[in-house]
């Protein structure tokens, strides 16, 4: 049995290559395995422990991500396993010179293929880390805790957002039903045009129930700008696909992290391809962007002044403010209640998908205008939070350059200026 053929809602946690978009693996969003699976005898070596560094070695070469905790968790074989014996140097250092231009330019020298690139694990031995100094290391593990407690505090005030929305719908206590039988009439077939038994599940009359007690708004009621998505041109291809330099960011489902859109990963299309190709699906500040295919009902907010766009597993919702705030409908659709609405709708097969009309026949329950606001506030907060945090991983990255370019003194003063970031 294969791994993939393991997978499961609750169990130890499975780190992929999408994973290593975050600076602490913990803070990503795994799949999961059963415990008995994870302690099959080759599965040992892949085990993760404390102060591990994840590098992506499939795909997208070079990611690197470091491991917090001791809990337990392991990880794929597009992964590669940094773990030093000794405690002579500081991972969190060795991590922020792998992400750094120097630890980037050796990775990069050495990946190899064209359709998929890799990187071996042997290669790893050509790559050079230099010895910092104890001081500078000691200084920067605490530069590194203190970025820790940063995301630590954006991701509690998330939850507090996720608590109070489900609080306010009075959900809080409820747990969906685990019978997967139902009775149903043939007329409700006929109604509903679903021959798939997933749609008829209990659970989701549950939880239909629960909710008729709120007023509803459909997207399509709600929308003022009818629901579409992008389109998807051939991976690699010249005629389409750019630099950052040259090109327009172009948003897709992996970039919908914790309610915004993340802009760390992003790839680029061509001016000539987002005017003409797919200029019905220019983005708009505060845009909501959700996805259709693949995770569905993932949610987040386009809040940015720049130029972008979309690919196709991605929809756009785009609509005024007067009953519903765009960010408690994004908290509402990424809460597991909002999941579990979503995964009524959703079809099966070699990828999960949610097609336009689908969309935009889904209901929102309205709650109180100012208990909207205050989940928007608190998720606000959290943004704010979470760009001091990469405001600071930047400066970190900068610190390391510096130590290698001007010394460690140079570096220290730089480290030094940083709190005054945070």
């Amino acid at each position: 049995m294969s791994v993939s053929d393991d997978f499961c809602d609750k169990g130890i946690p499975y780190y992929r290559g999408q994973d290593t978009n975050h600076i602490f693996i913990e803070n990503a969003s795994p799949v999961y395995i059963s415990d008995s699976y994870y302690n099959q005898e080759n599965m040992k070596r892949s085990h993760l422990r404390k102060n591990d560094i994840l590098l992506s070695i499939v795909g997208t070469i070079g990611n690197t991500s470091f491991v917090y905790s001791n809990k337990k968790a392991t990880c794929s074989c597009k992964l590669a396993i940094i773990r030093y014996k000794n405690n002579r140097v500081s991972p969190f250092l060795v991590n922020a010179f792998l992400k750094s231009k120097y630890g980037q330019s050796q990775i990069q020298k050495y990946k190899r293929g064209t359709v998929q690139t890799g990187f071996l694990l042997e290669d790893m031995e050509q790559i050079i880390v230099p010895k910092f100094g104890d001081y500078f290391s000691h200084k920067y593990n605490d530069l590194m805790e203190l970025l820790h407690g940063l995301i630590q505090k954006s991701n509690q005030t998330y939850r507090q957002a996720e608590t109070l929305l489900l609080s306010s719908l009075h959900l809080d206590n409820f747990t969906p039903s685990t019978e997967n039988t139902s009775i149903k009439n043939f007329s409700d077939v006929t109604a509903s045009g679903r021959l798939d038994a997933e749609f008829y599940q209990r659970k989701y009359d549950e939880i239909e129930e629960k909710l008729s007690i709120f007023p509803q708004v459909k997207i399509r009621e709600l929308i003022n700008y009818p629901v579409c998505s992008g389109s998807t041109p051939k991976a690699g291809n010249p005629d389409f696909y750019t630099d950052k330099a040259s090109g327009i960011p172009f948003v897709r489902a992996v970039d919908l992290i914790q309610s915004r859109v993340d802009t760390n990963n992003f790839i680029y299309i061509k001016s000539i391809v987002h005017e003409k190709l797919l200029k019905r699906t220019k983005l708009e500040k505060n845009d909501v962007l959700f996805s259709i295919a693949g995770t569905v009902g993932r949610c987040a907010i386009f809040d940015y002044d720049f130029e972008a766009n979309i690919n196709q597993a991605i929809a756009i919702l785009r609509f005024t403010e007067e009953n519903i705030k765009r960010l408690y409908l994004v908290q509402f659709f990424n809460a597991p209640i909002g999941k579990l609405l979503v995964g009524k709708y959703s079809r099966q097969g070699l990828q999960t998908n949610l097609n336009l009309d689908e969309v935009s026949e889904l209901s929102i329950p309205i709650i109180q205008y100012d208990i909207q606001e205050k989940i928007t506030n608190l998720v606000t907060k959290s943004f704010a939070l979470r760009e001091q945090s990469k405001t600071l991983l930047k400066a970190a990255t900068k610190a390391v350059e510096m130590a290698i370019e001007e010394g460690e003194e140079a570096a220290m003063e730089f480290l030094g200026k940083i709190n005054g970031i945070v």
